[in-house]
Order: structure tokens, then C-alpha cells, then sequence
């Protein structure tokens, strides 16, 4: 009988697990053992996989979705200080003007 976790939704049998990865760890393991070991590992992996699936998909959709508005935050930025070299011209030519017009 398996338990449930709240982590994952299944956990294998700790003595199985426990004992097999001891053996790992040491070196001693069968090769029923090993093949054992494998498929409870796989099993855990398959378990997490599936718990973590959804959340990884929200994620990378969130991602794109901040990668979009850095992209258009990044746009508005150079649009912002071109402006402001405009304006930084316009407002020198108008000193210039200002000025020609006051010595004439």
C-alpha cells in the first residue's frame, strides 16, 4: 500500500526505499535491487513531474508574459529619451533664436 503525500500525491514505500538506497550508497546492491531502486526513483520523478507540471507551465507563461511588457517598457524608454533629445534641441534653438532676436 502506497501513502500519500501532500508533496507530490505518492510516496513509495519508505522500508523498500530506504533499505535500497543504503545498499546504492554502499555498493552492494543486487541487480533485482538496482532494477528496483530504478523504478521506485522513476516512479517519484513520474509523481513529481506530474505535481509540477502545472505550476510549470503558469510560470513560463508568466515569464512571457513579463518578458513582453519589459520589451514594450524598454520601447517606451528610448521613445521617452528621444523625446527628450528633441525637446533638448528644440529648446537650444529656441535660446538661439531668443537671443538673435534681443541683439538685433
Amino acid at each position: 500500500m502506497r501513502r500519500r503525500s501532500k508533496r507530490c500525491g505518492i510516496r513509495p514505500n519508505a522500508r523498500g526505499l530506504k533499505p535500497l538506497r543504503q545498499h546504492e550508497e554502499e555498493g552492494t546492491i543486487t541487480e533485482p535491487e538496482r532494477a528496483e531502486f530504478a523504478r521506485m526513483i522513476e516512479e517519484i520523478e513520474s509523481a513529481e513531474a506530474a505535481y509540477l507540471g502545472p505550476a510549470t507551465e503558469r510560470l513560463g507563461a508568466e515569464r512571457t508574459q513579463i518578458q513582453a511588457r519589459s520589451a514594450a517598457l524598454q520601447r517606451l524608454v528610448r521613445r521617452k529619451e528621444a523625446l527628450a533629445r528633441r525637446l533638448g534641441q528644440t529648446l537650444a534653438e529656441a535660446k538661439g533664436e531668443r537671443q538673435a532676436i534681443e541683439e538685433e
